[in-house]
């Protein structure tokens, strides 16, 4: 099938009939059809502003904006209306919905996290911080049944992929790069 072009997607997310991707240099979001038909842009600026991470559930769409120094999460229905920020003043380039929670790694300085919130954005929790490697830049997160897993980018150190329980504690170190290496 062949796909509507993006101007430099950041992340994309599909389902079984549908693919979501964003443009941060462009300022949206758009979604198409698996077998290439059914194009449409959600989003588009002022709505989005450097879309970077996004999820999309069976009611609702979420995506996370990264400027500078300034960030958020926002949640909207998947047409696009009731769009809500979820988490003001967090750079979180990447998170995954369960059907409890949202985790999140903010990056912000300083007080960066693996974090967790409600699905409504409040309760954040502090579940992994510095000095266990949660503050680095985290730009992958997978949630499985019992664990969170994330790779951490550190050029002095190497980084590497990390894990720990979901209420953060037993943090290991699955892999670590070569320092230097990032």
């Amino acid at each position: 099938a062949t796909f509507a072009s993006a101007s430099n997607p950041y992340d994309v997310f599909g389902t079984a009939t549908q693919f979501y991707w964003n443009s941060q240099t462009g300022n949206y979001i758009d979604t198409q059809l698996t077998n290439g038909t059914g194009y449409q842009r959600i989003f588009t600026s002022p709505i989005v502003d450097r879309p970077l991470a996004i999820e999309v559930t069976a009611t609702s769409f979420y995506w996370s904006e990264v400027s500078g120094s300034s960030g958020r999460l926002l949640r909207a229905d998947l047409n696009g209306s009731n769009v809500v920020t979820l988490v003001p003043s967090a750079l979180i380039y990447d998170f995954q919905i369960t059907s409890n929670y949202i985790y999140f790694a903010d990056v912000k300085y300083p007080g960066g996290a693996l974090k967790r919130a409600n699905l409504d954005g409040t309760g954040v929790t502090n579940l992994v911080t510095a000095p266990f490697g949660g503050v680095d830049l985290i730009n992958g997160i997978c949630i499985t049944s019992n664990a969170i897993y994330w790779s951490e980018y550190n050029v002095g150190s190497g980084g590497g992929i990390r894990r720990a329980n979901l209420n953060g504690t037993d943090r290991v170190d699955v892999y670590n790069a070569p320092p230097g290496s990032g």
